[in-house]
């Protein structure tokens, strides 16, 4: 990325979760896990719809002992705070005003960014998409069993009738009349 960028750009997971434990130990203050921080795909398997949706992805610029400029320009950031309503202005210059350390570190890739980008069907949504896919599955398999119930009835009526006629006309053939009520 770095090509792309004209600086250091380097991408992971974020707080370089799965990554060498020297490049999570070089930046205070990362705590990296598998349930906030990892990428992941849940499918629904019959249909193929991604159910739930997790793309986590850290970007990361590389240092070499070098320091922060420190902002100590207070009459600036007194004339914007009169000005009012500019709260996010005047909490980048408190920041600012914050002196950093560097000195130790030699070479360290430091996180600057993190995107989560996730998507999750509701309760109800998936419910849905259950009962539809699932409804549908148990009425074909209840209608099968109701269907090879109602077949097997069918065949053992179809299977009595045929022996009852064979047994009257044996007893027709054998001289035997029933009596027909004149």
């Amino acid at each position: 990325m770095t090509n792309a960028a004209g600086f250091p750009l380097f991408a992971s997971k974020p707080h370089f979760l799965d990554g060498d434990l020297q490049l999570q130990q070089s930046v205070e203050g990362l705590s990296p896990s598998t349930e906030n921080h990892n990428t992941y795909v849940d499918f629904e398997p019959l249909t193929g719809v991604s159910m739930r949706v997790a793309k986590r992805l850290q970007l990361n610029t590389f240092v070499s002992n070098w320091g922060l400029p420190v902002f100590k320009d207070t009459a600036l950031k007194d004339e914007i705070k009169l000005a009012g309503g500019m709260d996010d202005l005047v909490a980048l210059f408190d920041c600012l005003e914050i002196e950093s350390n560097w000195s130790g570190v030699e070479d360290a890739y430091v996180p600057y960014a993190w995107v989560d980008e996730n998507y999750a069907y509701s309760d109800d949504d998936a419910e849905d998409i259950y009962s539809s896919v699932y409804g549908t599955k148990d009425f074909a398999k209840s209608a099968a069993i109701y269907g090879g119930a109602a077949a097997g009835t069918l065949l053992m009526c179809a299977a009595w009738s045929f022996f009852y006629r064979n047994k009257v006309r044996r007893e027709y053939s054998d001289g035997f009349r029933p009596l027909t009520g004149d």
